[in-house]
């Protein structure tokens, strides 16, 4: 009889101390959740305390300063959190939007060069020395990047160009075979790079994912344009989701004609 009493002891301690780790396990996933929806895109962003800084073990992005990113939904409410609630987010999760100043991060894309071949690049590769205008949409054959966005890139690059810009990418979260169709499309005459981040691998390390799953898009990019100078973002301009009020291509022509044009 003793025996059995110890043994049901030790099974009910081993089924208690398991109730609590799945209930603690729980509450950790739940407020994981949380701290992210509360940090959505908190632009600019908190040093981690004690200098515990989460881009460590990433290299370092020479030429600009290095950033940190974390998938998030751009679905998700910006609130701002209790200041409880912000001091438990900070230890668990740090989330930062890229800024002007900050290098490219190096990540790989694909297109269709001239010939007709699927290449896949980094994008340190395609803009080392180079001064290179950058614009991303949320997706390809929808109507506001069809109709305005980028046929007025198409329209402005020569004139980009002849101010000092070397190369005018687009890029969004489709395939390259859909860029490639999108391009013949729109009629881009070989004048735009398109390229293709099918996992969405830049806009998660840029910090500018969208969610657009509600709509059946899934995980798309916001939109912007963005002057990059041999790696690094010299010029930013971040629309509020799908938005298009300042990434046009007129923008950008501005600030090449106050800032690169001698």
């Amino acid at each position: 009889h003793s025996l059995l009493r110890l043994l049901g002891s030790l099974v009910m301690s081993h089924v208690m101390s398991r109730s609590l780790h799945v209930s603690h396990t729980s509450r950790s996933r739940a407020q994981v959740g949380v701290c992210r929806a509360a940090l959505w895109r908190t632009s600019p962003q908190p040093k981690a305390r004690g200098g515990n800084n989460s881009s460590a073990g990433r290299p370092h992005q020479p030429g600009g300063r290095s950033f940190d990113s974390a998938p998030i939904s751009a679905a998700t409410s910006s609130s701002p959190p209790s200041s409880s609630s912000s001091e438990q987010c900070e230890e668990i999760v740090l989330l930062k939007t890229v800024q002007e100043g900050d290098a490219l991060p190096d990540v790989k894309l694909s297109y269709f060069d001239e010939d007709g071949n699927m290449r896949e690049v980094t994008t340190r590769e395609l803009f080392a020395g180079k001064k290179v205008v950058l614009f991303a949409v949320p997706g390809a054959f929808t109507p506001t990047c069809s109709t305005r966005h980028l046929p007025g890139f198409v329209k402005l690059a020569p004139t980009l160009r002849e101010k000092g810009v070397d190369e005018v990418a687009c890029v969004s979260v489709n395939d390259a075979f859909v860029m490639d169709a999108w391009s013949k499309s729109v009629g881009t005459q070989g004048e735009i790079l398109m390229l293709a981040d099918g996992s969405a691998k830049l806009a998660r390390e840029l910090g500018v994912e969208l969610d657009l799953t509600d709509k059946g898009l899934g995980l798309r990019s916001r939109r912007y344009a963005m002057l990059i100078d041999d790696c690094v973002i010299t010029h930013l301009n971040l629309e509020e989701g799908g938005a298009f009020t300042v990434s046009s291509a007129e923008d950008m022509l501005k600030w090449v004609d106050d800032n690169l044009s001698s």
